[in-house]
């Protein structure tokens, strides 16, 4: 009988308190550094994204180019890197025309466009590479000079992190 009263009294317990955390309401977005996961119709600028604000030792390179997609490879190398550097799934994509760097036109999508909001680790002192298919979301791309563009995150700290986009040119012949 013991057993069974300190058992009710312990599992009350847990019910009570677990009703006072306090739950993010239905539709709230997780708390993700700002710039880190911008779509593509917001981060629309012509700067030069091969000319990076911080050294963190990354380069991004293409390999096996076709007008679906492409693999992007990440090499990580020295830098300034006090903290951990990653990346999501996020990609964006130029042409280089009119001798300015112009959005890719988007095709129109069934509902809204939502990028993951996973957080892939950059490995220091190694190479990653990324399959990149965009198909579904840009179509085939004609020929043409393009670059791919994705943000990265330097996080030294919770709350202490820098963002910046770098991208990577190809040709599609």
């Amino acid at each position: 009988m013991k057993k069974f009263l300190i058992l009710s009294l312990t599992m009350l317990a847990l019910f009570h308190f677990s009703g006072c955390v306090k739950q993010k309401e239905v539709g709230e977005l997780p708390d993700v550094p700002e710039g880190l996961w911008e779509s593509p119709k917001e981060n629309t600028d012509n700067t030069n994204l091969s000319d990076p604000e911080y050294d963190w030792g990354i380069s991004l390179s293409v390999k096996d180019v076709s007008p679906s997609g492409l693999t992007l490879v990440c090499q990580q190398s020295g830098g300034e890197v006090e903290g951990e550097l990653d990346t999501g799934s996020f990609y964006r994509l130029d042409l280089y025309k009119d001798d300015t760097w112009q959005p890719v036109e988007m095709l129109e999508l069934e509902g809204e466009l939502a990028w993951t909001t996973e957080a892939w680790i950059i490995v220091p002192d190694s190479t990653t590479e990324w399959t990149v298919h965009w198909s579904w979301l840009y179509g085939e791309l004609p020929s043409g000079t393009y670059r791919i563009s994705k943000n990265f995150m330097h996080l030294r700290a919770t709350g202490d992190y820098d963002t910046q986009m770098l991208s990577a040119e190809f040709e599609i012949e």
